[in-house]
């Protein structure tokens, strides 16, 4: 009779242990970065916590771990140490500026505007440009989740300086109908819900084609753009407007959405972006 209950008992156990085994598997998620296998309960070691620790802020229900996008090598290399850029237009600042104290980069530092904040996640680098490619074209609109909510992450460090409404950049009505969505808006559709922060689609609207933008100069850049777009409800001047891009290159874009916004009444932004072009290195000889 004992016998019989020992061997019930280990057969209890390798049953147990097969179907853990079986729910682990099931609920395996794969790295964005490195395509390794996430194993559900890996998500939440103490080294992914480490990885992302100082980086995930105060996490809400909407919100997913960097853990559940990263496996923790990955986190510690793409998530640490955070970026600190221009306050105004978010370039990368160095350690020398840095050293010296400022907040603003060379290009915005003799015409610093307080009314105007730029946030973004990463520079425009890989593995963040492949994402982003894969994002625009293509067809790969769920990237757009995993991006909007590592950003909410880095903006959470800093609750108090979030925006009251998300408004995303348009592209032309050609470019959606060939898209088939708008990866801005996508991204400010999930910020929405990571943020709790309304987001107004269709708002600001392009009324008419214009050249593509990654196609030109930075001086075609500045001036391909001029009274292009339009933003059709008035704004509350008390609001802080979060105007949502994907990518910031020489920041034209997100002049000519900001121009048409004050026309409409706002006076305060923050534009927020997954990552920024980095400033052309310059040889001095």
């Amino acid at each position: 009779m004992n016998l019989i209950v020992a061997q019930l008992s280990q057969a209890m156990r390798l049953f147990l242990q097969t179907t853990r085994r079986v729910f682990q598997y099931a609920q395996m998620s794969e790295c964005y970065a490195c395509n390794q296998l996430i194993p559900f309960l890996k998500q939440h070691t103490k080294r992914a916590q480490s990885a992302s620790r100082g980086f995930t802020g105060t996490l809400t229900s909407n919100v997913k771990p960097p853990s559940n996008w990263l496996c923790p090598t990955c986190c510690e290399l793409l998530l640490t140490p955070t970026r600190v850029g221009c306050r105004q237009c978010a370039l990368k600042l160095g350690p020398r500026v840095l050293n010296f104290g400022w907040s603003y980069c060379r290009h915005c530092k003799p015409t610093p505007n307080p009314q105007i904040k730029t946030s973004v996640l990463c520079d425009y680098i890989p593995p963040w440009s492949n994402w982003i490619t894969r994002l625009k074209y293509g067809n790969e609109p769920e990237i757009a989740m995993m991006l909007a909510d590592l950003l909410a992450h880095r903006l959470l460090l800093n609750k108090k300086d979030l925006p009251d409404v998300l408004i995303p950049t348009p592209i032309s009505p050609e470019k959606l109908k060939h898209r088939g969505y708008n990866q801005a808006q996508l991204i400010a559709d999930h910020l929405s819900k990571a943020l709790n922060r309304p987001v107004m689609n269709n708002v600001l609207i392009k009324i008419h084609e214009t050249p593509s933008q990654a196609d030109l100069s930075k001086e075609q850049r500045q001036s391909n753009l001029d009274h292009v777009m339009l933003c059709r409800e008035k704004l509350n001047p008390t609001l802080i407007i979060g105007i949502v891009d994907d990518v910031i290159t020489t920041g034209s874009t997100l002049k000519a959405c900001m121009s048409a916004c004050m026309k409409a009444g706002a006076t305060q932004f923050h534009h927020l972006a997954i990552s920024r072009t980095p400033e052309p290195f310059v040889s001095i000889e």
